[in-house]
């Protein structure tokens, strides 16, 4: 299996993951803590979906998810 698809699968396992008809993104509308909690309002400890095209993302080694899965 190849690095992106790796990285995808675990993005996959993710509350934040959203299909779009742009393709996967990292859910905007939702925060996350590092529990993996989610809301839909700020919190203390939580962070923003950051609605990246995840595939995208995964596919540069240089990006990290915004809560370090």
């Amino acid at each position: 299996m190849e690095l992106v698809d790796k990285r995808l699968e675990i993005c996959k396992a993710c509350p934040l993951y959203k299909e779009t008809a742009f393709g996967a993104v990292c859910n905007p509308k939702l925060y996350i803590n590092e529990a993996g909690e989610t809301s839909y309002i700020s919190k203390e400890g939580f962070k923003k979906g950051c609605n990246c095209i995840l595939r995208r993302k995964a596919a540069n080694p240089g990006n990290h998810c915004i809560i370090g899965k």
